[in-house]
């Protein structure tokens, strides 16, 4: 697994985490779930934040995790248009 794998799988890893903690305040928002229900998506929130610590790949000291930036060419997802330049550089990235 390249550094990059690592990074692109360790930020998956976070944006569940980050994920599950938006669904939980919706929920503790929510005034028809019941009192009783609150603290047990809480308990579960935490106890699925332990859990997924161990899921994160570890790296060494001198990779920034935080380096992950934004693909080098525009995805549908993200509304882009794509220009001939960045096609080609989606192509290189998909025959990799």
């Amino acid at each position: 697994m390249t550094q990059a794998e690592a990074l692109a799988y360790n930020a998956g890893v976070r944006a569940t985490l980050d994920y599950a903690k938006l669904v939980a305040q919706a929920l503790s928002a929510d005034p028809s779930w019941k009192p009783t229900r609150i603290p047990f998506a809480a308990d579960a929130l935490d106890e699925f934040a332990e859990a997924a610590q161990t899921l994160f790949i570890p790296m060494p000291p001198n990779c920034a995790e935080d380096a992950i930036v934004a693909p080098p060419f525009p995805t549908p997802q993200s509304g882009g248009t794509e220009t001939p330049a960045s096609t080609e550089l989606r192509q290189e990235a998909i025959a990799q």
